[in-house]
């Protein structure tokens, strides 16, 4: 099997170089799979905050709404500070400065509508919630807790740096990098056009989960 493919009921499109426990899943019993997959791999405990985050949010709003939401950076500092969060991104793109720090029990749910309650038929083509890093910056750092990103689309992350250093942990993970010890489940999430020396969509040092999932398009600096 090619370095960068990884087979299933469907051929999915993936650059793991660097990825030791991934588990992924791609079946026509999807929901049993995902339910699977989210019990394994996100610890039970109480529920967190409720945080909506829209692309032109004002910053130091509560995020407890659409009308009051809070920026990306600020849904997961709070995030962190309060384990079991659950984080609503409104349909849009996010262009965060640097990579997401993330060290709690969280979940981040892309794909809604301001005008409802829920996210429409037919997601993820209809509503998509897109998180750019330009081609400048790593989109997420999970650095511990179990962690749940679904209906995203993860684009132009970059992994920049000591050039051709395969040993700097800098240079691993355009779009992610898992930590040990950390969980992390994608389900409905596209990784697209990510670039880093190793691992260009995803570094994973710690446990992966993948269901209903594409990685496409994401390459090694040359």
């Amino acid at each position: 099997m090619p370095q960068h493919e990884a087979k299933g009921a469907k051929t999915v499109k993936a650059d793991f170089s660097r990825s030791k426990n991934i588990m992924f899943c791609m079946t026509i019993q999807r929901q049993f799979v995902f339910a699977l997959l989210l019990a394994v791999s996100l610890p039970a405990g109480p529920a967190g905050a409720d945080l909506h985050v829209t692309p032109d949010a004002r910053t130091g709003q509560s995020g407890a709404s659409w009308d009051s939401a809070m920026t990306i950076e600020e849904a997961v500092a709070a995030a962190n500070a309060s384990p079991g969060a659950t984080i609503r991104l409104l349909k849009g793109t996010y262009r965060p400065v640097g990579p997401l720090a993330i060290k709690e029990n969280m979940r981040i749910y892309g794909g809604f509508l301001r005008q409802a309650a829920e996210r429409p038929h037919g997601f993820p083509r209809t509503a998509t919630s897109t998180i750019d890093g330009l081609g400048t910056t790593r989109l997420l750092e999970v650095a511990a807790g179990g962690v749940l990103l679904d209906g995203l689309e993860l684009i132009r992350g970059a992994a920049i740096g000591r050039p051709g250093d395969g040993a700097d942990p800098a240079n691993a993970g355009g779009a992610i990098v898992v930590e040990k010890g950390a969980r992390l489940t994608l389900n409905c999430c596209i990784l697209s056009g990510n670039k880093a020396l190793l691992g260009g969509a995803v570094e994973n040092r710690g446990l992966l989960f993948a269901a209903n999932s594409v990685f496409q398009g994401s390459l090694p600096w040359s």
